[in-house]
């Protein structure tokens, strides 16, 4: 056994595993020889969600305090970043615990693990990371580096996600020389170790971070990035993937990808028992006849539209959240039958209404149960930042519990309830079973089903129920993770690789839209929020890759899609406050005519087959096409197809 080998064993209290080892031992050799290059160096390693990632970046974090560079240079900071407070709680409790069981067995002083507090206690630790000795770990999020060079603290939520990445923050080589002129460095370096790489990194974000550590707003030679991410995005690739000029593609420097994760049983497949499920609402009147909600609200004005689409809303979440109890306690139940000890349970929605709106419909549903009910009880939390209109809190609602996170662990058997927060980064491998009521697509797809994938002993398959996805989706969104993420070097190889995406979405767009009109396509989407807001998910995807392209698919006009966009957008506008289930003016009541399965079984992560090759015309606008106004709106697609 070698000293990281046995480091690692002894501060994480757990052997590494081989992937673990090699990406810090590959790290820490570029570091040891990259001080010669005239370039900054960064460094991309794309790890499985549930792999042991933060016990990597710990322990990668010790090695660099140990480290020096064939130029005798060592690291006198390293900052270990996150994008979200519960994962900036983690990597600290996980890096300053694997320092002190490390050093404390060696008989050595453990570096300074220092948590910013504030984003003038940050600023304060930055500006002084070269004039200390031996090396600091700074351990801090992007919002904090984001705000600590504002005036003031306005007290912004960490949990809100930082600005969009830009491929502008990659350094030229005359930017790294003007920063960085002479040879050797001639202070201290510096190692940001960067969490999620997948949406943290931005242009202001990363200058503003250059400039507090080294005064300049391009990245200094002496700072390297290491960015550690399960779905690196094409800026990630961008901005710290390593260019192999053999494949002609920018690859991860280390990869250990999903497919040998659960190969090797790293992580549980959260594929393997999943559910989709769909529900319509119906009103009904007092003769118990019913009329389907999308034709209810075509015959209301818009006001009133608004209002019940509303109703129907609510009612529909209470229907879900009834089924979503049922289908949480029958897993948990099989968990603990099974030996595993208080078994878990998450609610992934789309807003914090809606998280409220679960929230109430679960516990009303567990205080109409009979006295004689021996069902074992279940904690139900929510968590979400910010307060909804009428004022309530995560705290609020959770009551005395505390913090939301420390409660779901804390609990038995438990079931929180969330939006945005939790949903991605957060670590509790007791999560058996999930809920998901909100569209998720891509990257974003696979890290919120990996809050369930984590391993532990005696863990079940876990189980997943889903209200708002296509078992298709989630396999592609997979699919684009199963290997190594990597993205062409050569131009016209983007080019082609985008008009492959593009020819994809636009088969599932023609597949949706069909030949109707704009107008017929919002109108029949007026009750069905999930499948509205999974068509806008698309049509996001497709303009945008139209305007990358600078073309559109020769049977799918851009400005129909824009138009459309912009109209089921409009429509589906989040409703404040809570609703009545009665609607006004309706004389009778709404209900949910039933759950329907769509899917039960295994999501296939096999390739899919390849779409039809792509036939591309320039953009055309809903201008050019004539679809503005409301005589627009009625034409169908093949007419819009015929005026390009």
């Amino acid at each position: 056994m070698d000293d990281l080998e046995a480091a690692f064993a002894l501060g994480a209290g757990v052997a590494a595993r081989p992937h673990q080892l090699g990406a810090v031992r590959k790290v820490c050799a570029a570091l040891h020889a990259d001080c010669h290059l005239p370039r900054p160096s960064n460094y991309l390693v794309q790890h499985a969600a549930g792999s042991g990632k933060s016990l990597t970046i710990a322990a990668l974090a010790d090695a660099l305090t140990r480290l020096e560079d064939e130029r005798s240079n060592r690291f006198g900071c390293i900052v270990v970043i996150s994008d979200r407070k519960v994962l900036d709680d983690q990597l600290s409790h996980v890096v300053s615990g694997y320092l002190e069981r490390v050093r404390c067995d060696s008989d050595g002083e453990a570096p300074a693990v220092i948590r910013a507090e504030s984003c003038s206690h940050l600023q304060q630790m930055l500006g002084d990371s070269g004039g200390s000795s031996g090396t600091r770990i700074i351990v801090t999020t992007f919002q904090k580096v984001g705000r600590a060079t504002a005036a003031d603290e306005d007290g912004t939520d960490d949990e809100q996600p930082p600005p969009l990445p830009d491929v502008a923050a990659v350094p030229t080589v005359a930017d790294a020389l003007a920063a960085d002129a002479g040879g050797a460095c001639s202070e201290p370096r510096i190692a940001i170790l960067a969490d999620e790489a997948h949406r943290s990194h931005g242009h202001g974000m990363t200058a503003t971070l250059h400039r507090l550590l080294c005064g300049g707003k391009a990245q200094p030679r002496r700072v390297a990035y290491v960015s550690f991410s399960a779905t690196p995005s094409e800026v990630a690739l961008a901005l710290f993937g390593t260019e192999d000029h053999t494949s002609g593609r920018r690859e991860p420097f280390s990869c250990y990808p999903l497919h040998e994760a659960l190969r090797e049983q790293m992580c549980v497949d959260v594929l393997s028992r999943y559910t989709c499920k769909r529900g319509d609402v119906a009103l009904y009147d007092r003769l118990g006849r019913s009329t389907a909600i999308d034709d209810v609200l075509r015959a209301t004005s818009q006001t009133a539209r608004l209002r019940q689409r509303a109703a129907a809303d609510e009612v529909l979440v209470r229907a879900k959240a009834e089924g979503a109890l049922a289908f949480v306690e029958r897993a948990l139940d099989d968990a603990e039958a099974g030996g595993f000890e208080a078994p878990k349970a998450m609610i992934v929605v789309r807003s914090r209404r809606h998280c409220a709106l679960y929230f109430a419909a679960i516990q009303a549903a567990i205080a109409e149960r009979s006295a004689d009910d021996d069902r074992p009880p279940i904690a139900v939390l929510v968590a979400f930042s910010g307060a909804l209109d009428g004022g309530e809190t995560e705290r609020s609602l959770n009551g005395s519990r505390g913090d939301a996170a420390d409660a779901f662990r804390r609990a038995g058997r438990a079931v929180v309830i969330v939006c945005a927060k939790l949903e991605t980064g957060f670590d509790e491998p007791r999560i058996v079973c999930m809920v998901i009521d909100r569209t998720l697509r891509g990257a974003h797809a696979v890290q919120v089903l990996g809050r369930a994938n984590r391993a532990a002993p005696h863990k079940p398959a876990v189980r997943v129920l889903d209200y708002a996805n296509e078992a298709a989706d989630i396999g592609l969104a997979f699919r684009g993770f199963v290997d190594a993420s990597t993205a062409p070097l050569a131009e016209h190889e983007l080019q082609a690789e985008l008009g492959r995406r593009m020819a994809h979405i636009s088969e599932l767009l023609l597949e949706r839209i069909g030949d109707r009109s704009i107008a017929a396509v919002c109108a029949s989407l007026l009750g069905r929020t999930d499948a509205a807001d999974a068509l806008v998910a698309d049509l996001q995807t497709y303009t945008r890759d139209c305007e990358a392209l600078g073309a559109e698919a020769a049977g799918l006009p851009y400005g129909f899609c824009q138009r459309l966009l912009a109209d089921v957008s409009r429509d589906h506008q989040p409703t404040a406050g809570a609703a009545s289930a009665q609607p006004a003016d309706s004389g009778g009541t709404l209900r949910c005519t039933g759950l329907q399965t769509t899917f039960s079984g295994a999501i296939n992560l096999a390739a899919a087959s390849a779409p039809a090759a792509l036939r591309t015309r320039p953009l055309t606008t809903a201008v050019a096409l004539a679809l503005s106004g409301a005589a627009g709106a009625e034409v169908p697609l093949a007419g819009a197809v015929g005026r390009a």
